[in-house]
């Protein structure tokens, strides 16, 4: 339950793409479920889940900073049998 509402969270945080399936709902907020199909009602789906004891909707993000080093993704690497 936690992580799909998390996803439709996140999902919906970002700006929708006008040349895509998405023909309204595109700015960062706006239910892209809904702006793809009318009669989808997500966040309904997730409290009645909810309510039949499937899980909670409550979830913490954390952000997890990976450093990037340049030499472990050298392209001069070769293959040896």
């Amino acid at each position: 339950m936690a992580i799909d509402a998390a996803a439709c969270d996140l999902v919906n945080k970002q700006p929708g793409f006008k040349e895509s399936f998405l023909t309204h709902h595109h700015e960062p907020g706006d239910d892209k479920f809904a702006g793809m199909r009318p009669n989808t009602d997500g966040p309904r789906q997730l409290r009645y889940a909810e309510e039949l004891g499937l899980g909670t909707r409550d979830y913490e993000l954390i952000q997890i900073i990976i450093p990037f080093f340049p030499a472990a993704y050298s392209t001069n690497r070769s293959c040896q049998t």
